[in-house]
Order: structure tokens, then sequence, then C-alpha cells
């Protein structure tokens, strides 16, 4: 069974995208402290069985007789992805109005919008005079060619 302190990591690949890093690397965290010890030996079990084995194919065989099921592997996963997301989480922070945390990057010809709205459900477009406005459960994705003020894109989105 999977520790309820790596259920949020599909969270922090969400804040990852939209620049909250350190949340993300708050969940990453835990996750890894979680499943340090146990990550170990599942580790240590594989690299026995991989020296083991002459064929790749027969890999999988070999590592249910050494006892590591479907639920080690899924442990070793997130163990992974949380030591990456922990990594590769960078400086850009996010912003937040009401509900949404969102992040905003102009690169003088495109501004893209990046946001995570929780109480937001379904999928909503919206097309805007030189650009456009995505959300689908949660998640918020835009782009607007040209300037545009920031308080412009939020009335935007929240009207979505």
């Amino acid at each position: 069974m999977i520790q309820m302190d790596c259920e949020k990591i599909s969270l922090a690949l969400i804040y990852l995208w939209i620049g909250e890093s350190n949340d993300a690397k708050d969940i990453a965290k835990n996750c890894i402290e979680t499943l340090r010890d146990s990550i170990t030996d599942i580790r240590e079990k594989i690299k026995e069985v991989k020296i083991k084995v002459e064929d790749e194919y027969l890999l999988p065989y070999y590592l249910r007789n050494e006892g590591i099921n479907s639920d080690d592997l899924v442990k070793l996963g997130l163990y992974e992805l949380a030591r990456r997301i922990q990594l590769f989480s960078g400086d850009l922070k996010s912003k937040e109005y009401n509900s949404i945390k969102y992040s905003i990057i102009n690169n003088g010809y495109k501004v893209v919008i990046k946001g995570f709205c929780k109480d937001c459900n379904g999928y909503k477009f919206k097309e805007l005079k030189n650009g456009f406005i995505v959300q689908l459960d949660g998640l918020i994705y835009g782009e607007v060619i040209g300037n545009i003020r920031e308080e412009d894109l939020i009335k935007e989105i929240k009207s979505l």
C-alpha cells in the first residue's frame, strides 16, 4: 500500500508546472522521507536480480521469485519522481488571486499563463482578441500575443 504522504505527488507536479516550487518541494520531501527506508532494500534486491538474469524478458519472473511485487515497483517509481521534483524545482514564483495560483511568462512577443484552481471543474475555453485561455479540471493555460496587463488576464480567467 502506498503511504499517505505520497498521495499528493500529482499536486506537486501541478505546482511545479505553475512555478510554485516551494509547495512542490515540500510534498516531494514528505514522500521521500516516508519511502526512504523501504527503497534501499528494494533497490538492493533489484540489483541482485539484474546480475542473475541473462535475458531481459526473464527479469519480471526473477523479480517475482525474489518477492518484489508491483507495490514495491510503484514505491520505487514514486520515490524517484519525488526525488526529481525536489531536484528540479526552480526559482519561479507563482502568484495567487482568490483560489487561483498562477504564473505569467512574458517573452516579449507572447504572454503565457499557467495556473491551477482547486475549485474549478470541467472544460472551459475562451477565445480572446489576440489569444486564448483553456481550463480543464483545475488546470489553466493561456497564450496572448502582444502585451496585456496582468489584471486583464486574471479578469478573463475569472470570467471562464
